[in-house]
């Protein structure tokens, strides 16, 4: 992880992982998650991962965790996480792989399930090419909830988990 206290992360909620992770800044666009996130140490603004309220080269960490999968245009929100980071800044992003148990099960059942109705789960093939369009480079993947039991542990890759964290740096 990223060791720096100039950290957003992108689509904060209930600021879980952010007070966990240790991430100062978390931006929603749901005022109410963000009254749950500021008790847990978390700055919050309001906003869209689309349009990301801060100057260019603000930070040098940038989180997206469970959130790109909801944003309008992947695209355009991996772009604002760039210009957003500072030169050589760090973006992670934890992801469900489209391919994956859970991922599979999810899109299978999205209809009764109004939480991922929406959610647009990506191979970790398209996200990789979305990164490199936005100018990122991947240093590293791991994975957790591996298959076939959905087991806790944690590997290397991004091929066997239902739950993959991809460390890109902005080129």
């Amino acid at each position: 992880m990223p060791a720096t206290e100039n950290s957003l992360e992108i689509g904060v909620g209930t600021g879980r992982f952010a007070e966990a992770l240790k991430i100062r800044y978390g931006v929603d666009p749901a005022p109410k998650m963000l009254e749950l996130a500021r008790p847990r140490g978390i700055d919050t603004v309001l906003g869209y991962a689309e349009k990301l309220p801060f100057h260019n080269d603000t930070f040098d960490s940038v989180f997206m965790i469970t959130t790109l999968c909801f944003v309008q245009d992947q695209d355009l929100a991996l772009r604002e996480a760039s210009r957003v980071l500072k030169d050589d800044g760090i973006l992670v992003v934890a992801y469900i792989p489209s391919g994956s148990v859970l991922g599979k099960k999810y899109q299978k059942n999205k209809d009764e399930n109004s939480f991922y109705r929406l959610a647009k789960f990506l191979t970790f093939f398209e996200l990789s090419d979305k990164l490199e369009k936005s100018g990122f480079a991947i240093e590293q993947t791991s994975q957790t909830l591996l298959t076939p039991s959905l087991s806790l542990g944690i590997e290397s890759g991004y091929s066997n988990g239902s739950f993959v964290v991809v460390r890109a740096k902005k080129q």
